[in-house]
């Protein structure tokens, strides 16, 4: 997320951010609960303070965001053609092999289709 100025002249400009992540936890944690709570999870206790920290933020910013847009946890998510889990980013097989076949750009205009395809 980039640091904003918040901006309450709604004459002037609204506040928007499109496709903004928050980061969980690095690991698991062997899916070991919290010490006060043996139900939660450690993993999932850090992941919403992180949540509710970002969201302090958003509000801090006069920003709101569209809670029927909003996913706030998902073990997987698809995110222009590629697949972002746990494990990282998976790009699809196809979209390997269409870089891998792609023809050597000769000039701008061809350099930025390439990188408009690989992203």
């Amino acid at each position: 997320m980039h640091a904003l100025k918040p901006c309450r002249d709604e004459d002037i400009a609204n506040n928007y951010i499109d496709d903004c992540g928050v980061r969980g936890p690095p690991t698991r944690y062997n899916d070991e609960p919290i010490d006060d709570n043996e139900r939660i999870r450690r993993f999932w206790w850090e992941f919403v303070q992180n949540i509710d920290k970002f969201l302090a933020a958003l509000i801090a910013a006069g920003i709101t965001i569209s809670a029927a847009k909003a996913i706030l946890a998902t073990l997987e998510l698809s995110i222009a053609g590629s697949l972002v889990a746990l494990a990282g980013w998976i790009v699809p097989p196809d979209l390997i092999s269409k870089v891998l076949k792609w023809p050597i750009p000769i000039d701008v205009s061809e350099v930025r289709m390439f990188l408009g395809l690989a992203g």
